[in-house]
This record gives C-alpha cells, structure tokens and sequence, in this order.
C-alpha cells in the first residue's frame, strides 16, 4: 500500500479555509450494527458471483446501511444488497451461464412472482419457469444444465419429485424423482457432480424405483445405489475429493461400517473417515463439505473429533481429522455451520454463531455473527460492524476515547468482558470482569470503573476498580462485599460510590462511610451547584440526599418512585427515574429543580403505558438541548420511543427512526456533534444496531455522486476512520475490475467536471495510483493528524477497466467534513 507523502497535504492544510461548505444534516452512523453478516439470522447459503461472495440468510439484516432481503453479496469491504431480494429464507446459491440463481423457501424476487428459485442478472430478479412448489435445499450445474432438489413435488402441473432439471423453459423431472418410503415425499438436500454422475444425498430410500440408502448417483438414463448408501437420518452434504465421494450427515454406518456422521465411498465400498464426528449433548451431524487447499474441510455441528476436541469444523488430512478452532455461542439452537465455500483464499462458513477462534480461548475469539472466514491460521468477521453482543450501559471517556460497559462479551470483532474501549477504528478489550459494569468516571487521570463484578484480570473486586494508565487496581476488594455499586462521581477531588446502604468516598488508603442515615440501594450521583446529589430507590425513604461535604440532608419533595438519573440543564438540576408525582406536583418520570422550587417539563414522557412500566436512565444535553434516554414509548414506532429531547417548550423525537428499546446510557460530545447511545437497542436510525448507536450532527463521511460501471458492475468507494488524533483515515474502493490499476482523485473542493460518461467530482489536488487486488478492492490510508473545523475532504477513484467506457470506470465520491 502507498501513501502520498506528507509534502503533499500541505498546501491542503495550509489552503483549508477556502475549502466550499456544503452542511450536512444530522444522521445515525451505519457502523455500530453487529459485525458479519447474519446478525440475528443463521446464514444457510453460501456462493460466489463474479468472484464476489453471496450470502443467504433465514432474517433480512441491515448490514453497512442497506437492508439485505436474504441476499446480499460481499465485494471484499462492505455488504450490498441485490435489488430488492427475496421475500424468504434462501438455502441455496450457484452462478450458472452468467447468471446467479438461488433456491429457498421465497414466494417473490423483486417484488415479482418467483416460487422458491429465482435468477439474478446482476441488475435484476427473474422467476425460473413456474418455478418449483417447495423448499429447495440445493442448487448444481451438471453437464451444461441445472438442478435443484428440495422438498417439492410439482413445477405447476408438471411432476418434479424433489429433483428436477431446468431446461431454459421448464423444470422436469429426473429418472422419476426421489423417494421416501414412511413419508408423503423424500427431502433431498445435497446434490454434486463429477460431470459423469449427478450424485443427490438426503433423507430418502428410493430413486426413481431403485432402492438407496440415502444417497444416490443418476447417469442420464439410471440411478445408482453407492453400496448399499448409509444408515440413518440424512445426508446433509457431498463432496469429491481425491477421487473419493465423501457424505457427512447424521447416520453411524455407512455400507455396514462404522462411521459417525461422515463417510467416503471409493466406488466400490464405504470407509469411515478418520474417528468421525461425536457431540455429547445434541445429535452431531455434518453439514457442509468443501475442498479448499487440496484438503477436505468438514463442517456442522460437533464438539469432538475422535478423542480431539473440536467446535464444528475440522480437516482432514487423508488420515485423520484435526481440530482448527471452530464456531460457538450460537442464540438458542447449538452452534452450528450450515454452509462452506471457498473464495478469495480463504474458508468461508456461514451457519447460527456469534465467534469463531480457539472456542475455550477468550484469547483471539472473534465476534463474526453467523458468518466467518479462515485463512489457515486465524478466523476474521466478514464486515465492519463495530456493535456489542448485548446491553450496554455505561458510556464515558478515558483520555479522550469512548469507554462502554454493560452484559456484553463481544464488543465490535473482538471477545472483550463487559469493558471496551474505542481507539478510533475499532473497540479494544479493557480488563477481564466477571460481571455487569454500571458507571464510570476519569479522575487524575485514572479511570474508575463501578459494577456488579467480583473480579478484574482475576484479581478480587467488590464492584469497584480503577486503571491506572498501566492496568487495574482493584483496591483490596473490601468496599460492599456481596453487594452491586451502581454509580460512581467525583467531588471536592474525591471519589464518592453509591451501593446499597451508606454511600463512601475514598480516602486515597480506604474506603470511608458518610451520611449514614442513607440507606437502600443509591442509583445516581451527580454534583450540581457545589453539593453532591445522590438518588436511589429504596421505599419508606426519601429517594434523593444532598451532601456538602459535612453534612448530608434529604432533598426528596415526595417522589412516590426511585431516582435514578441526574444532570443539570442550565441552571437547573433534572431528576429523572421510575416515578409519578414529587409531592404534590404531577411529575411523570422527570422533574427539575432551580434552587428552591421543583417544577415540570412539560408532561414528562407523555406515556400512554402504566407508570410502572416507565423510566428515566439516563441525562445529558447536546447542542444546547436536553436529551434523555430510558424505558418510556408511546407504542411500536410512535414519536419519543427511548430517546427524547426537550425543545423548551415541549418533548419530541431526538431524531427520526427512534431506538428499539430502553436506553441506559448516553454520552454527549458537542465539540464533534456526537451523540452516543447505549442500551437494549437492536434497531436504531430504522437500522439493526448492536445494542449501541451513534448520531453526528455532521457525518464524518457523506456518499454523494454516481458511479460509472462496466456492464459487470460498479465499483464502490467508502471511507472510514474517526476523528481522534491517531486513529486512521481509510478510504476503500470495492467492486473494480481486478488486478488494474486505479487512482484515487482527492481534493479540498467539488468541480463536477463530465468526463468518460461520468462526472469527476473532486478537485484534482491529489492523485494517488494503486492495483486492485484479485477480488477487485484496493485501500488508501492516512493517518489523522487533527484538522480544524469545517476543513472538507472529497474523494474519487478511477479504474482502469477495458469494459467500461472508454476504457475506464468510476466510482461514486466520498467527502469527510470536520465538525
């Protein structure tokens, strides 16, 4: 990779004020939704298309701003969606004479007719004949035409008993269909070719008249038993490798030998491949085969190989299988990988997980979503997404990066334990805590940390730790044994902890108990006009104390429900929490304070739900403006669903396309016009989001512009990269031609000049040369060296590509603009 020297951006940095403005308007960053692909889909297809990666998916994702009806393909950067998709699960996936076609359990493609197979031209869907009435399972080229098996048994009135070849008109059936004795019809699931023989495996005992035993070849004219087939449920994949035919599946014996779920025939017998697969709490099965680096690669679902530990995918050497890592933590069924393929040097399995790596090993785990990649040594997420895996509920700022803690295990691509930190391109473990994290704060330039945790990096904590620059400090673990601390703040120097009984401040030594009289559990600090203000939740007491530093007093005017927000708005102190009234006065949820009498904002939520069902968390103020966070909502969709803002004179959305659910925390930033959100949040901006959202008054990169494309496709820039010093600007150009050359046109204006067809957007300022690589992607990078406001930075790139007009090709333009 080359980088223009710095010689060159000087004259851009010395002339940024004469830069043109062109504002932005404010908008969630699509980056923070969970990375890969499946998000909360098992991924069931796996393909290739014009050496892009295609994916198949049981749920319609968001990935990288766009939503994915069950297909998508991965151009080496980012996920695109194909037009609008299909309308259901798609389980198969095959380029056949230029185009690609997919079969599944979908009724439409593009919005148009399509029964359960459909062909993408690379610009739109089409139906496939009357296409086949029920689930396809698999797809095969086979002798200059394609095949489908699934659970089906007519293409409109023409019999296709769960195999049937398409003519370029019309599906027909093969050799007189497959065959289940027991049942209604046979469920085949695999099919391959070897160019003489079609072999087709899965839950049947019959092909055509032939008996079989769950698997079996056609050569045209007949169907062929392999041995006597296999002994149990199903075959679920088939593969050739080193002249063998190799099944895996659920069964224990393959032509009367032994075999756990995997088998190789020779063409004369069955033999048993290695020790096979065993799982000891599900049924192990194989799912998927494929021949990747002259190896055979099993995958499935199974927990050993023989004697060796394993997480559902192993290699087999000719001799044995070998462990390599593998998948887990899958939602609610075990992990398992339905799909393989190989593409761009590396394995790709899609299947229901969450990480990949050494499964045991938190060391190097990946967080990859259903989707993952393996180049022999590591496994990799396939994406960018920089979301968590579960809640998140504390967001601050440990020398000027983004801190999150809360439930989760897996923050952006990475095994972390409920601490992360942002350094600019991606979130970073922070310590190893064995529980929920509340709160934070930096203080002297150490960052303290609060929770319901017992231990950091193994070291004994009670729920409270500090870093100190180097690593963590657990203080003797001796401030509320058995007991959660729920909020942490400084004061007069100090820290002060609420927990449950009497709040205590640290002395520099140990641990000192004030304000005895307040008991039950203390939920929220916060200093407000030179005294410490602490709110909890216990009944039968007051529910807010202020403390002076001497002396503590209750503060609370009534509140019928526990506090558990504070902040200041001006010159007032906003509480919020789960309550209705304060004293008198109908205070839902929120009140404030001036210095001597409370009083409303407003109705408060304006909640339509019982009041018990209502809460504010969180507090804080961007732009001038108070924005609070919490549990409220006014129904599915309905204005100030979690997240609100107070206008002066009344409550509204904070933006459109709300979070799904509760908010916890919220972090302001106006220096960048940021505003960061965390909580049960699994869809926000109208996009799936990995419990955790980020709103920018001006977005760091704006998409404007059109690409120009070959008739094979268009290629894609993006740009990425934050704004803290030190972190990298990236721009990164996907879908090209591969292996040409491409230029990346960079400069501080727009000149819109029509050229080739197209409109060179950017000011040639800076021209930067590099190669494609063989899947079509090339990447520019700079180091952020911290620009002043409104300084704009617009991108291009040019490729070399004989297909497109005149000779070249171009993409759409990025621009960057410092808030």
């Amino acid at each position: 990779m080359s980088h223009p020297s710095r010689s060159v951006w000087l004259p851009l940095l010395l002339c940024w004020l004469f830069a043109a403005t062109l504002c932005a308007q404010g908008a969630w960053s699509p980056h923070f939704d969970q990375p890969g692909f499946g998000i909360a889909g098992r991924v069931f297809a796996l393909g290739t298309f014009r050496n892009e990666l295609i994916a198949g998916t049981y749920r319609e994702p968001w990935r990288d701003g766009a939503r994915l009806q069950h297909v998508a393909r991965f151009d080496g950067v980012r996920w695109q969606p194909l037009g609008s998709g299909v309308n259901g699960a798609v389980r198969a996936a095959v380029e056949f004479q230029g185009s690609l076609y997919i079969g599944g359990e979908f009724g439409q493609a593009g919005g148009a007719p399509a029964l359960r197979v459909a062909r993408w031209d690379g610009a739109q869907w089409h139906p496939v004949g009357q296409g086949l009435a029920g689930t396809v399972w698999a797809l095969c080229e086979h002798q200059g035409a394609l095949y489908a098996a699934g659970e089906f048994v007519v293409s409109g009135s023409q019999p296709v008993r769960g195999l049937a070849r398409w003519t370029g008109s019309q599906w027909l059936e093969v050799g007189g269909g497959v065959h289940r004795t027991l049942w209604t019809h046979a469920v085949p699931r695999a099919l391959h070719s070897d160019g003489n023989l079609l072999y087709v495996g899965g839950e049947l005992d019959r092909a055509g008249t032939t008996p079989v035993g769950r698997v079996a070849a056609w050569d045209g004219s007949q169907w062929h038993t392999l041995g006597g087939g296999v002994s149990g449920a199903w075959v679920d994949a088939i593969a050739l490798h080193n002249g063998r035919l190799y099944c895996g599946g659920v069964f224990d014996q393959a032509g009367g030998v032994p075999a756990d779920n995997l088998a190789a025939f020779d063409g004369a017998q069955w033999h048993a491949v290695g020790s096979g697969v065993q799982a000891s709490t599900y049924v192990p099965r194989v799912s998927a085969l494929c021949v990747w680096n002259q190896q055979l690669w099993v995958a499935g679902y199974f927990t050993a190989v023989g004697a060796t530990p394993a997480a559902g995918v192993a290699r087999f050497d000719g001799t044995q299988l070998h462990s390599v890592g593998g998948v887990g933590l899958a939602e609610s069924n075990p992990p398992e990988v339905f799909a393989m393929v190989a593409w761009n040097d590396r394995l790709y399995c899609g299947g229901e997980f969450q990480i990949a790596g050494q499964i045991g090993q938190p060391v190097g785990l990946r967080a990859v979503y259903h989707l993952a990649s393996y180049d022999g040594a590591d496994w990799q997420p396939v994406g960018d997404g920089q979301g968590f895996g579960d809640e998140v509920h504390l967001l601050a700022r440990y020398q000027g990066q983004v801190v999150a803690g809360g439930r989760f295990l897996l923050a952006g691509d990475r095994w972390t334990s409920t601490l992360a930190r942002f350094d600019g391109t991606r979130w970073q473990p922070f310590g190893t805590f064995d529980g929920l994290v509340h709160d934070a704060v930096e203080h002297n330039g150490e960052l303290w940390v609060v929770g319901e945790f017992g231990t950091v990096d193994g070291a004994h904590a009670d729920g409270v730790a500090r870093y100190t620059g180097t690593g963590w400090d657990t203080l003797g673990g001796t401030v509320a044994p058995n007991h959660p601390v729920y909020c942490v703040a400084v004061y007069q120097g100090a820290i002060h902890i609420g927990s449950v009984g009497a709040p205590r401040r640290w002395t520099g030594s140990g641990w000192q108990t004030f304000a005895p009289s307040i008991n039950g559990a203390l939920l929220a600090m916060h200093e407000y006009q030179g005294q410490l203000w602490i709110g909890g939740s216990t009944v039968g007491t007051p529910r807010l104390h202020r403390w002076n530093g001497t002396t503590a007093v209750a503060a609370d005017p009534g509140f019928n429900g526990s506090v558990e927000a504070l902040g200041t708005f001006g010159a007032d102190l906003i509480v919020g929490g789960r309550f209705t009234q304060a004293g008198t006065l109908a205070a839902r949820s929120l009140a404030r304070w001036n210095g001597s009498t409370w009083s409303t904002l407003g109705t408060g939520t304006a909640t339509t739900l019982p009041p018990g069902n209502v809460g504010i968390a969180a507090i804080t103020t961007l732009g001038g403006q108070l924005v609070v966070g919490g549990s409220f909502n006014r129904g599915t969709g309905a204005p100030a669903d979690y997240l609100m803002r107070w206008t002066g004179s009344t409550w509204v959305p904070f933006a459109p396309a709300e979070a799904s659910g509760a908010v916890f925390a919220l972090l302001a930033d106006d220096a960048r016009g940021e505003l960061h959100v965390g909580g049960w949040i699994t869809a926000i901006g109208g996009r799936d989001a990995g419990y955790y959202g980020l709103w920018q008054n001006v977005p760091f990169w704006t998409t404007t512009g059109q690409a120009l494309g070959s008739p094979r496709r268009a290629p894609k820039l993006t740009g990425d990269g934050s704004l803290l010093p030190g972190s990298e600007l990236r721009w990164r150009l996907s879908s090209a031609l591969e292996s040409t050359l491409c230029v990346f046109v960079t400069g501080l204006s727009r000149i819109d000049v029509p050229v080739f067809g197209g409109t060179v957007v950017p000011n040639l300022d800076v021209l930067t040369a590099l190669p494609t690589d063989a899947i079509g992607t090339a990447t520019l990078a700079l180091p952020w060296i911290g620009l002043p406001p409104g300084f704009e930075v617009w991108t291009q790139v040019g490729v070399i590509d004989p297909a497109g007009p005149q000779g070249w090709t171009l993409s759409d333009t990025v621009w960057l603009r410092v808030p």
